[in-house]
């Protein structure tokens, strides 16, 4: 067991956490009277509604694209998660089997989980589109503490694939 598969370890629950509490919260976007995540729009902090479910106004011809552009931003979210909780089994194998294991690898497997998983959760950053579902001027939207937290994410994963990429050499 070395320092920095361990230190490695760390870094990928500090981004699982991220990640999950990022995919949880409803701030991902902010505007002056309601805010928005990746499940839930809320008007005035109170009234919530499902993003799935919204009645968009009935001039709009492109009402589908704002949804399906939350929709992959969740998938690449979720499978940021599936990617680094294999990166945690396969790291936590490691450090507590490291006589009976093959460890180079699977410090080289872990890597490629946590890089897949830092791909995936860019890929889902990146194709997020703030849509407040009514009409609201853009100088007025703002990407709000969760969407941050989601590229605080892809930080640690950096972090914890570099580090068990390192741990082998």
């Amino acid at each position: 067991m070395s320092v920095l598969q361990v230190t490695g370890l760390g870094f990928i629950v500090l981004s699982i956490l991220c990640c999950v509490i990022s995919l949880a919260t409803d701030y991902w976007v902010s505007g002056p009277e309601f805010h928005m995540g990746l499940w839930n729009l809320c008007i005035n902090t109170s009234d919530c509604s499902s993003l799935p479910q919204l009645e968009f106004p009935p001039h709009r011809t492109d009402y589908t694209a704002p949804i399906v552009f939350i929709d992959c931003a969740r998938a690449a979210t979720i499978l940021t998660l599936i990617f680094l909780v294999a990166a945690v089994v396969i790291q936590s194998l490691v450090i507590w089997f490291n006589n009976r294991l093959k460890v180079v690898r699977k410090q080289k497997l872990t890597s490629g989980f946590v890089f897949l998983g830092v791909t995936a959760e860019i890929a889902g950053l990146a194709i997020f589109r703030p849509f407040p579902g009514f009409e609201v001027d853009a100088s007025d939207l703002e990407l709000s503490w969760s969407y941050f937290l989601g590229w605080a994410s892809v930080g640690f994963s950096i972090a914890a694939g570099l580090l068990s990429l390192y741990s082998f050499a």
